[in-house]
């Protein structure tokens, strides 16, 4: 571990320990999912019926889409395309895709033969850093956005 790794490790972790009051609102039945009924929210469900807004913010906040990023990265100070080149590099690297190794990871070259090369690809804890802080300002603007349009405006 380089000493860039060293800075990064300590903060590293004091932003993931943001994250586990989400784990307890998304892990157990908080049923933080429901609008208020006097909510703009519910207000938002009522002209969509039956489909229902709040079930789609639920949906976007818990499992990963595309669609929220570019938008919840403009309500941070990120920014939409910041927001959007982490996200895809992320998800680029869990469904293990070449692109997210060559561009997310630490490569060293350990031998070369012609124009062949042997690589070492190791994870990094500086890039797990930066995308952790992104990840988390994102969700967290999302999350609030959640709460302040769900609670009743009256």
């Amino acid at each position: 571990m380089d000493t860039n790794e060293q800075r990064d490790l300590r903060p590293l972790i004091s932003w993931l320990e943001r994250i586990e009051p989400w784990q307890k609102l998304t892990g157990e039945d908080s049923r933080a999912w429901q609008a208020d009924p006097r909510s703009s929210l519910a207000g938002d469900d009522a002209k969509t019926d039956p489909f229902q807004v709040s079930h789609a913010v639920w949906h976007a906040l818990t499992v990963s889409v595309t669609e929220i990023v570019r938008g919840a990265g403009e309500l941070t100070t990120l920014g939409a395309d910041l927001a959007q080149l982490v996200w895809s590099g992320c998800s680029a690297l869990a469904h293990g895709d070449a692109y997210g190794t060559l561009a997310m990871l630490d490569k060293e070259i350990v031998a070369r033969n012609q124009d062949v090369a042997l690589v070492r690809v190791t994870g990094s804890i500086s890039g797990l850093y930066w995308c952790t802080v992104a990840a988390v300002l994102m969700v967290n603007q999302g999350f609030e956005l959640l709460q302040a349009r769900s609670v009743s405006y009256r």
